[in-house]
C-alpha cells in the first residue's frame, strides 16, 4: 500500500510538472527522469518482497506436509470392537454392530452404528471372529459401501456343540469408503457372557481391521 501510495505521488508531481507552465523544458524533463527511476526501483523491490513471501508460504506448506498440520489424515487408522450383548435374532441385512470398542486408532470405526469409514485411500485388512452356542447357526458377510456389496463371507451350521470362527479380507478402498458386517439370513451371534473364570469376556465376537498401505 505505501507503494502504491509513492507511485501515485510521482505520477500526480509528474503532471504538475508538465501542466507548469513556468517549468523549464529541461528541468521537466530531468525530473521526470529521475522519478521514473525511482518508481522502477520501488517495483523491483516490491517484486522481491512478493517473491519472498512466496518462498515463506512455500517452506510452510512443506512443513505442514511433514508434520501432518495440514489437516490430512497421518498414521494408520486401526480399530478393534467387540460384541458386548448376544445377537439373538439376526434378520437378513441386518448390520452385526460391534459395539464395545478396544482400539480405535484415527477414530475411523464408529461402534454406534458398526460402519468403518476409509480415511485414507489404501490397501485394508478386515478380520471377524464370530461365536454361535450349540444347534444355532449365523450366516454373515462384510460388505462394502451397500448391504449387497460382499466382499467376504463368515458362517456355521447349526451343531451340538459351541463354535467360533474367524475369516480375514484384503481389500482395496478409496477414501469415504465403508466397510461393515450383516447378517445374510435369520443368525444368533454370541456376545458377553461374562465368563470371568475363562478370561473371555466379551470376545466371544469381534472385529478388527486397520490400513496396510496407502496409495
Amino acid at each position: 500500500m505505501n507503494v502504491l501510495l509513492v507511485c501515485f505521488f510521482f505520477l500526480h508531481s509528474a503532471q504538475s510538472l508538465i501542466l507548469d507552465e513556468n517549468a523549464a523544458p529541461q528541468n521537466t524533463v530531468d525530473a521526470l527522469q529521475i522519478m521514473l527511476a525511482e518508481e522502477k526501483q520501488l517495483r523491483m523491490q516490491l517484486g522481491n518482497q512478493v517473491q519472498a513471501l512466496e518462498n515463506r508460504m512455500g517452506s510452510v506448506e512443506s512443513f505442514q506436509k511433514e508434520c501432518g498440520c495440514d489437516g490430512r489424515p497421518t498414521g494408520n487408522p486401526a480399530f478393534m470392537a467387540a460384541l458386548s450383548k448376544d445377537l439373538i435374532h439376526c434378520s437378513k441385512g441386518q448390520p452385526v454392530i460391534f459395539d464395545s470398542e478396544k482400539l480405535n486408532s484415527g477414530s475411523a470405526y464408529n461402534n454406534i452404528h458398526g460402519i468403518f469409514t476409509a480415511p485414507i485411500t489404501g490397501t485394508y485388512m478386515f478380520t471377524a471372529t464370530l461365536s454361535v452356542m450349540p444347534n444355532n447357526a449365523y450366516h454373515t458377510a462384510f460388505v462394502k459401501n451397500n448391504a449387497t456389496n460382499e466382499i467376504g463371507y463368515l458362517y456355521t451350521d447349526p451343531i451340538n456343540l459351541w463354535l467360533e470362527r474367524s475369516t480375514t479380507v484384503l481389500t482395496h478402498l478409496d477414501s469415504g469408503d465403508e466397510i461393515w458386517m450383516v447378517c445374510l439370513s435369520d443368525s444368533r451371534i454370541e456376545g458377553d457372557h461374562n465368563h470371568g473364570w475363562e478370561g473371555a469376556n466379551d470376545f466371544h465376537s469381534h472385529m478388527s481391521g486397520f490400513l496396510l498401505s496407502a496409495d
